[in-house]
């Protein structure tokens, strides 16, 4: 049996040098491709396709509103309202519909709820928002 073990070592080594061997191949072969895929001419083509971001300017805010409902009044109605008036909404409570609006067009929808006795919407549908051409 101790006759086997300067085999056994002698495979082993050739093993683990066979092991770097090809290691050592997919990390040329990797700085290579990198090294490709860098190339100025490369990063110019990028830039081209995608722009260069250092100088794009930061997206404009939007405007973002919840409308929970709507309500018709006569103008001597309107007149009527002041400090401490009530105006009252058909179906406003706890589970009612909200629409969510991006900039006067309509994203959404939601529903109201009161969590931790603080009004709350759970947004239930909202479209990608894509900004108008204005």
């Amino acid at each position: 049996m101790n006759e086997r073990l300067p085999d056994f070592a002698a495979a082993s080594a050739s093993y683990w040098l066979d092991v770097e061997r090809r290691l050592d191949a997919i990390l040329r072969r990797s700085r290579e491709r990198l090294d490709a895929l860098t190339t100025d001419a490369n990063v110019r083509a990028l830039s081209r396709a995608f722009g260069d971001f250092s100088e794009r300017k930061p997206a404009p805010p939007v405007r973002y509103s919840l409308e929970l409902g709507r309500v018709r009044l006569t103008p001597d109605e309107l007149d009527a309202l002041g400090p401490d008036s009530i105006v009252s909404l058909s179906g406003a409570s706890d589970g009612a519909v909200v629409q969510i609006w991006a900039d006067g067009r309509l994203q959404g929808r939601g529903v109201l709820l009161v969590v931790d006795g603080k009004l709350a919407v759970r947004v239930e549908e909202l479209a990608p928002y894509e900004p108008s051409d204005a």
